[in-house]
């Protein structure tokens, strides 16, 4: 006795026939024609699933290969950019300690914004080094004082002119903050 019920893909593709072979001459029933069917159609679905499985694993890899080889590349960079920094903000210190008395106010605010500057950058290339050694851990979110934190901002980027900028309470502070850390982050 032999029946077998086909094994095709949902594309289509011939893959065999699940087969149920006996000595004994027999019958499949209904019932046992659609059960062959079922477990026909199971087959495929377990290749099925064998072959997304082999194919998202691999994509993973590949993923988590390439993010390493980014999380590697951000390192490098930020440990590349802090040196001209820190030499710049060095050099203006220098600048102003050894010729503090033959600059004008001027030379001495352009020195001390040199420094601020640079100060702001090392903040930022700081900030990229936490996050890219953020990108395979748990990232923990904390609480922000706006009103304080655009004080900062304010001071930062014054300079000569005035800026002013305010914090409406309208706005719900969760939304700024997590704006305002999309923002911080790209």
């Amino acid at each position: 006795f032999y029946a077998g019920a086909p094994l095709n893909t949902p594309d289509g593709y011939s893959l065999g026939t699940l087969c149920v072979i006996d000595n004994k001459p027999g019958n499949l029933s209904e019932e046992q024609q659609e059960t062959l069917k079922a477990l026909a159609n199971q087959v495929v679905s377990q290749l099925e699933l064998r072959k997304s499985n082999f194919f998202l694993e691999k994509r993973n890899n590949e993923i988590s290969h390439l993010n390493d080889r980014l999380e590697k590349f951000a390192y490098r960079l930020t440990h590349d950019l802090k040196e001209p920094v820190r030499s710049v903000k060095s050099l203006a210190q220098w600048v102003k300690e050894d010729y503090e008395d033959k600059l004008d106010e001027d030379g001495v605010h352009c020195l001390t914004q040199m420094e601020s500057r640079a100060d702001y950058m090392m903040a930022l290339i700081n900030g990229m080094m936490s996050y890219s050694k953020t990108l395979g851990e748990h990232i923990v979110y904390e609480n922000i004082n706006i009103p304080s934190l655009l004080d900062k901002v304010s001071t930062a980027v014054k300079g000569d002119s005035e800026l002013s900028l305010e914090f409406q309470s309208k706005i719900s502070e969760e939304i700024v903050k997590y704006q305002f850390g999309l923002n911080y982050i790209m």
